[in-house]
């Protein structure tokens, strides 16, 4: 009985082994083209929900359609899609970038500023999430902090340009 019992074990951990190996455990990303102009937010919005519709494991489709409801404005609904995009994709700094955006548009500085934080922990060479950083602390009043997230952010700029 022991014997076949750890025969099962083994079945299943391989199993998942392979479900990890082929992509099946992963949150899918969005594969389809919008047939939408960047800056034409509804559309954004209504093709992306149909993307969600057919495949609710698209986690670029929410991340997606969150940046477009923080363009509108509505930034309840972007942060709904952010957080649905990092549960499905928790190691993108992309995505916490941009739900920090849409906390920093409800003055909502404190979950900004920790969105933020974890954007440059998982990206720490992307001058964009220090300059976003910078900007939080601009406008919170604390110039010297925003001073070091520019200085830092032009460092990786220069960086980048060297051949």
């Amino acid at each position: 009985m022991k014997v076949l019992d750890n025969c099962r074990r083994l079945q299943i951990y391989l199993l998942v082994l392979l479900l990890g190996l082929f992509g099946c455990a992963v949150p899918k990303q969005n594969k389809q083209t919008l047939n939408c102009d960047k800056k034409d937010y509804d559309c954004r919005i209504a093709e992306n929900t149909k993307i969600i519709e057919q495949d609710p494991l698209a986690a670029d489709a929410y991340a997606d359609r969150g940046g477009a409801y923080h363009f509108k404005k509505q930034y309840d609904e972007a942060i709904a899609d952010h957080n649905k995009a990092l549960e499905l994709s928790p190691d993108s700094a992309f995505i916490y970038n941009n739900r920090a955006y849409s906390y920093k548009g409800k003055r909502d500085y404190d979950k900004a500023l920790a969105d933020y934080n974890k954007a440059i922990e998982l990206r720490p060479d992307d001058a964009d999430y220090y300059q976003g950083r910078g900007y939080l602390h601009q406008e919170r009043g604390e110039k010297s902090l925003a001073e070091i997230d520019f200085n830092k952010a032009k460092e990786l700029e220069k960086l980048k340009e060297k051949p």
